[in-house]
């Protein structure tokens, strides 16, 4: 049974499921496609950026530091609320600490979770089918060329089969990138977003931008030629917390300079941006002693929180944010730049709906408490309407693991 048969089986199976227990009323995957879609001449560029260890540390207590490390991204996300007329913000919550990043990139680009999944394993080695759907086939779909952005070793964690696989119309890794623009030993966060802008301008077609950035990888205890770390936390003597911060900066001026470019488009644009996971311990702990903060009474769930935001320079009203997981901020990015879905992520539009995030760590309900997950278990009347749902999620994503067996 080919992947795509095996997955319309369980949304066929799933919607039948729930008519017969009656526990969410009437229900159809193939219903839930919000109409949404744009015209070929309306369809914005979509620039993502994954950034390499991003958040603000200022989420773990208050310190101290020379000058703050983040002024733009501080600027631009300062206003009360989540949203506004083009700005959506929120946090996102991720699997991993410190690490694994294509873990993160892997929920963002297929919709799955590594909830469902053994964190022993790369999914990018063994969890990608290629008669899938995911994001970049479904912008291909929608008239896009697409591209993948990342300035590092194409054999890292298997990038170069995986997007492939992925359907990207073409992948840009270390060689692609002029080495002068290195920040310590890694291609700069700026370096990639020129490479972005360069795409969209050159494309008549719309452009789907998948940009994973490497400058502010771990580890941070060496000395560099052509890094000067300028931002001092105050009362630490933390040299990997100063390169860190100082590391932040740097992304903050990239930013900048990004946001600076696409606000003066004549072209509809959108602007994805998240961090992958945060730092290690070793960069964290340093400000735990400076705040003096008892890391007993801390929750273990802030240390898998990173922040992410859409910006676009068209009407983003008709959207609301809250916290979310990587697997369903793809499905956001979808209904915001209108592109069609197809049956999986018409699910996932309903799932978010229910469970907001949903990560290896636990899941949000739609109060923002958050739980651990349920364990696998067969559906019943007595089951809540979030374990239906993370159950159901789990069984169409064990469908397309099967069909990844079946090809590796």
């Amino acid at each position: 049974m080919k992947f795509s048969s095996i997955r319309r089986f369980f949304c066929k199976l799933t919607a039948i499921f729930i008519l017969a227990i009656g526990t969410l009323g009437s229900f159809s995957v193939s219903s839930l496609a919000k109409d949404t879609e744009r015209s070929e001449n309306d369809a914005p560029d979509v620039i993502v950026i994954m950034n390499e260890s991003f958040f603000d540390p200022s989420v773990l207590g208050s310190f101290s530091v020379n000058e703050d490390y983040l002024p733009f991204y501080h600027s631009m996300t300062e206003y009360t609320g989540t949203q506004s007329d083009n700005l959506l913000k929120g946090t996102l919550h991720v699997s991993d600490i410190g690490g694994n990043s294509s873990n993160t990139e892997f929920e963002f680009l297929t919709g799955n979770s590594m909830a469902f999944l053994s964190p022993r394993v790369s999914p990018y080695s063994s969890y990608l089918h290629s008669g899938s759907e995911y994001l970049p086939a479904l912008f291909n779909q929608a008239g896009y060329k697409t591209f993948a952005l990342y300035p590092y070793k194409g054999s890292s964690w298997n990038r170069n089969l995986a997007y492939s696989i992925m359907q990207f119309s073409e992948s840009y890794f270390q060689d692609s990138f002029p080495s002068s623009q290195m920040i310590r030993g890694y291609i700069s966060d700026k370096a990639v977003y020129r490479k972005a802008l360069a795409l969209c301008e050159k494309n008549d077609e719309p452009v789907f931008a998948f940009c994973s950035t490497i400058q502010n990888h771990s580890g941070y205890q060496k000395s560099y030629s052509n890094f000067v770390p300028t931002i001092t936390a105050c009362g630490s003597k933390s040299a990997s917390l100063d390169q860190y911060l100082s590391l932040l900066k740097e992304s903050d001026q990239a930013l900048e300079y990004l946001m600076d470019q696409v606000s003066r488009s004549d072209s509809k644009t959108m602007v994805v941006f998240f961090g992958n996971h945060q730092p290690n311990d070793y960069v964290i702990d340093p400000i735990y002693d400076t705040v003096s903060a008892d890391t007993s009474s801390v929750s273990r769930d802030i240390r898998y929180q990173v922040p992410y935001f859409i910006w676009a320079n068209f009407d983003l009203s008709g959207y609301e944010m809250e916290d979310t997981s990587p697997s369903l901020l793809g499905n956001t990015v979808l209904e915001a730049a209108g592109i069609k879905q197809n049956e999986f992520q018409n699910f996932l539009s309903r799932l978010k709906a229910i469970v907001p995030s949903i990560s290896s760590q636990g899941y949000l309900d739609r109060d923002g408490i958050f739980h651990s997950l349920p364990a696998s278990q067969a559906l019943s009347r007595n089951s809540s309407e979030e374990d239906l749902y993370i159950n159901l999620y789990r069984n169409l994503q064990a469908a397309a693991q099967v069909s990844a067996g079946m090809e590796h």
